[in-house]
């Protein structure tokens, strides 16, 4: 009598063991039967043991008949037997009748097995059209209801009255002025700087840059050098923006200068040229050294006048 329990026993085990193992696959719908272009929701799902490996169909298209709405990913959670694998797909229909949902046919390999497939059930969904009365006459639902009046709605419209009575108002005014033969925008006398206080200025910005400083040496003395030929652009009346070092320290009013003012604006000026055309790297004293002596040269000669036109007719012969 006991080896018959024990016997029993063992099948239930097997046959609960089976059981927890078999995969399954089912599909269905939330409701069979709806109005033209309701929502429906299908449901697939596949039911298998850990370890098995399954092949989803193909569902690129919706079911004949039917439009999808959305397509939501693969979602698997793990249970006590085994593994769930779902998808839920929203499908519309705009034709009344009744469609099919066709079956779906999943393959699946469990270790040491060959491969095999097992398949949802077909379903069947109705789909009704709107009843609709053509004896009756054709009204609204609701009737129209009547809002009280809001000086909040008049508002757009007084600024939109006001902007053209102004906008009229300024045509009209400058119509007037220009007959008149006013200017529109009167002009403002901006008198010019004197050429050394720009170029001290100038001098001063470079300084608190800091360029040299961050490594960038041939923007420095590429700023330094414009600085210094604008500056006597100004005051000698020479083309220095577009003259080479050598044109510049042969001019007549150049040469008029004392021998150390000369010879500190040649230095500041070639080895600017070193640095721009030969990737010359100066010792930061010199960098210094090139900001000290531009500042004393412009200082220096801020009482120099240059003569009416004397500078531009040289370098121009």
């Amino acid at each position: 009598m006991v080896r018959v329990q024990v016997i029993v026993l063992l099948l239930l085990v097997c046959a609960h063991s089976l059981w927890a193992q078999e995969v399954k696959a089912t599909a269905r719908v939330d409701s069979n039967s709806i109005l033209i272009g309701d929502p429906i929701l299908l449901l697939i799902e596949v039911t298998y043991p850990s370890g098995t490996n399954i092949t989803w169909p193909a569902l690129n298209d919706p079911p004949k008949g039917f439009e999808r709405l959305q397509q939501k990913e693969v979602e698997t959670t793990k249970t006590e037997t085994g593994m769930i694998s779902s998808m839920a797909i929203t499908l519309t229909a705009f034709e009344s009748g009744t469609f099919h949902i066709p079956e779906f046919t999943f393959q699946y390999t469990s270790a040491g097995k060959i491969p095999q497939t097992v398949k949802t059930t077909p379903l069947s969904v109705t789909v009704k059209s709107v009843t609709v009365d053509t004896a009756g006459d054709i009204k609204d639902i609701k009737p129209p209801i009547n809002m009280p009046y809001s000086w909040k709605e008049a508002l757009p419209y007084a600024a939109v009255a006001c902007g053209v009575v102004l906008l009229a108002w300024l045509i009209y005014y400058l119509i007037r002025k220009r007959k008149r033969g006013d200017k529109i925008i009167p002009s403002v006398a901006v008198p010019s700087r004197p050429p050394h206080e720009i170029a001290l200025g100038s001098l001063k910005d470079l300084a608190e840059k800091r360029l040299w400083q961050q490594g960038m040496i041939k923007e420095y003395h590429s700023e330094l050098t414009d600085i210094l030929r604008t500056y006597m652009e100004g005051r000698y009346e020479i083309p220095a923006m577009e003259m080479i070092t050598a044109e510049i320290l042969n001019t007549s009013r150049l040469m008029s200068l004392k021998t150390e003012l000369r010879d500190n604006l040649q230095q500041i000026l070639e080895t600017a040229d070193l640095v721009k055309f030969a990737k010359f790297y100066p010792l930061p004293q010199d960098n210094e050294r090139s900001m000290s002596i531009a500042r004393s040269f412009v200082e220096r000669t801020i009482n120099d006048a240059a003569p009416a036109k004397q500078g531009l007719a040289e370098a121009i012969a």
